[in-house]
């Protein structure tokens, strides 16, 4: 076994661990004091991630600059299409609170 699929293998059954370890808690789960989305910048790196995951990395770049707007305790966060582009963009709805992803979207 090569020493990166050892270490892998490590990573994972240290992820398997502390998901088991927080599902087991008794009572609510630890909440951190401050929010995990808390700037602009945050949400947008987020959309930038979990809407690359799901449209496309590099068609999720092209939509740059983005645009985060504070609604209550969500990010709204989109991009804008290049010119004469056809399509729609990525939306992605996040709670500031804890990160929740809680919609993405992506306009035909």
């Amino acid at each position: 076994m090569s020493n990166l699929h050892a270490e892998d293998e490590l990573h994972r059954q240290i992820a398997a661990e502390q998901a088991q370890e927080t599902l087991q808690q008794d009572g609510p789960l630890r909440r951190p004091e401050t929010e995990i989305v808390p700037t602009p910048e945050v949400a947008k790196a987020t959309h930038l991630a979990v809407a690359g995951a799901f449209c496309g990395e590099e068609k999720i770049r092209n939509q740059q600059p983005f645009v985060a707007v504070r609604s209550g305790d969500f990010w709204v966060v989109s991009g804008f299409l290049p010119k004469k582009t056809l399509g729609g963009k990525a939306i992605t709805v996040i709670r500031a609170a804890n990160g929740e992803i809680l919609q993405v979207s992506h306009g035909r």
